[in-house]
């Protein structure tokens, strides 16, 4: 190859790779954009949010027993009977069948760890029920008789107060939500001087209903000089909804 043929064959190849790198350099500073994004398309997009109380219709607790005795079946014995005198009692109360329902049982040997090796000392016996009671003015006076029932065995874990149905309520933040977004968006348009359109899109983004604390309580005593005080409270339902709207 002669000498000039060689220098244009060298600059071809140099022109070629700079196009080369100059495509690369195009494609890489091109912005990308979602399909909601694209250049023409005009929207707003807001996140609407809205909020509903209800107050709490029904009571979930979880009672139980825990009896301790040299032998398992002295142990599981005692359990019974006391677990017995309990859903007894919840019967009596008004309480339904299907609103009593096991929740755990359990036998477990019990260990004396002083002294070096493990000494067997006895076993622990284990009974609890999910009850659900639908009055809620009476759940003070029912523990109190619960507490009498099971005596010194008792034990009452937890007190979750909710709503048998949040649909009404979700609805009605759901509502809210949807009212909030246009209001924002319609506020938006204005100061932008753009006219809002109908809604593009409508997705939403998350909700929430706050279950009330449980409240630990131990029972360890015959009887109670007082009747325990539950307050209900409010419920509170919680919703976010995303809404682009079209603007011209």
């Amino acid at each position: 190859m002669s000498p000039n043929m060689r220098k244009l064959w060298d600059s071809a190849t140099i022109a070629l790779a700079a196009g080369a790198v100059g495509a690369v350099l195009v494609r890489l500073a091109r912005p990308t954009r979602p399909a909601a994004m694209l250049p023409g398309d005009r929207s707003i997009t807001v996140v609407g949010t809205g909020k509903a109380s209800m107050p709490p219709d029904q009571a979930r607790i979880q009672i139980g027993v825990r009896a301790t005795a040299p032998k398992a079946q002295d142990a599981t014995r005692q359990g019974a009977e006391a677990m017995t005198n309990v859903i007894n009692l919840l019967k009596e109360r008004g309480v339904a069948a299907n609103h009593i329902q096991t929740g755990y049982f359990s036998i477990t040997p019990e260990y004396d760890h002083r002294g070096g090796a493990p000494k067997r000392t006895g076993h622990t016996a284990v009974n609890t029920v999910n009850v659900t009671l639908t009055d809620l003015h009476t759940i003070g006076s029912v523990l109190d008789a619960v507490v009498g029932a099971g005596g010194d065995l008792i034990t009452i874990n937890n007190i979750q107060l909710a709503a048998g149905d949040p649909q009404v309520a979700q609805d009605e933040a759901r509502r809210n939500a949807l009212r909030d977004a246009r209001r924002q968006a319609e506020l938006i348009a204005q100061e932008m001087g753009v006219t809002l359109g109908a809604p593009l899109a409508i997705q939403p983004t998350g909700g929430h209903m706050p279950i009330p604390q449980p409240r630990m309580m131990a029972a360890r005593m015959a009887a109670m000089p007082a009747e325990t005080p539950i307050e209900a409270g409010e419920m509170e339902v919680a919703v976010s909804i995303d809404v682009m709207f079209a603007i011209a």
